[in-house]
């Protein structure tokens, strides 16, 4: 599963600031760009900073996401609602953490932003920044009390997102805040089942080293060994293979990781496997 951050898509093309477009879009777009004169003399007019632009995003929303941390202070001293949702059910937190401003997640934060709060698919702020590979903002976040086990709508864990992206600096961080390995997505997947399938070797070296259990099966019987094999991702098989992997273990259709490895004509994997054992 992939999130996608899908901006607001204006209907005309707006070409100068002002021109035809409402105070409440002004004040969006303003504090989205930094304007904070701008935003300023909007505010005191009386524009609602709750309001919002298109009827899916307020100007705190476009200010978390384009990482206008003085924009985002300025209005959170006028009473915006740090909980107000965009279409995808992403709050101003969970903006500012899929796109890596650690500053003003810092600022939402300390204002009392629920750090645990979900979207449409059940992800967390910690989750989107995972997948994202935004170790700062994870580690802030992690600090900060967030839930690191959560898990989507799907099962998926920030550990899992990290796994499956290689994104290794915070997975380190996650596990260093006791994320737990032995977790299963609604697929049966583990995190060390994901870097195998993604073939990122780095995160399934950490993942084993901190008691991942090797031979893991997903719902179809699946182990990271069969899946290596599979997908013909040599270096990961290599490192399953040095942590113990069972190479004869058989998923619900009877296949080993050899038979996926000869299905597939790898002949290195195969010689790997026969070597470790293989039948």
């Amino acid at each position: 599963m992939h999130y996608k951050m899908v901006l607001p898509v204006l209907v005309l093309v707006l070409v100068l600031a002002g021109c035809g477009r409402s105070d409440i879009t002004a004040l969006v777009f303003a504090s989205g760009d930094g304007e904070m004169e701008k935003v300023r003399e909007l505010v005191d007019k009386g524009v609602d900073v709750n309001a919002s632009h298109a009827g899916q995003e307020t100007a705190l929303m476009r200010a978390a996401l384009k990482g206008q941390s003085e924009v985002v202070e300025f209005l959170l001293t006028k009473g915006t609602d740090m909980e107000a949702t965009d279409d995808q059910g992403m709050t101003a937190l969970m903006r500012a953490a899929f796109n890596g401003h650690t500053e003003v997640v810092k600022k939402l934060l300390s204002a009392g932003a629920n750090i645990d709060a979900t979207d449409n698919l059940g992800g967390t702020a910690l989750i989107l920044a995972s997948y994202k590979g935004r170790v700062n903002v994870v580690r802030e976040l992690l600090a900060r009390g967030a839930h690191v086990n959560a898990q989507n709508k799907k099962g998926m864990t920030a550990l899992m997102f990290a796994a499956g992206e290689g994104n290794i600096g915070c997975l380190k961080a996650l596990l260093e805040q006791g994320a737990d390995t032995g977790l299963k997505n609604s697929d049966g997947a583990t995190a060390l089942i994901w870097a195998s399938l993604k073939g990122h070797n780095p995160a399934a070296e950490e993942l084993l080293e901190k008691g991942a259990w090797v031979d893991s099966r997903d719902n179809n019987g699946v182990t990271a060994l069969i899946m290596a094999a599979e997908k013909g991702h040599v270096e990961v098989l290599k490192t399953l293979l040095n942590y113990g992997a069972d190479v004869n273990i058989e998923h619900s259709e009877g296949w080993t990781a050899l038979m996926f490895a000869e299905n597939k004509g790898n002949s290195q994997i195969i010689q790997l496997l026969e070597e470790a054992g293989a039948k």
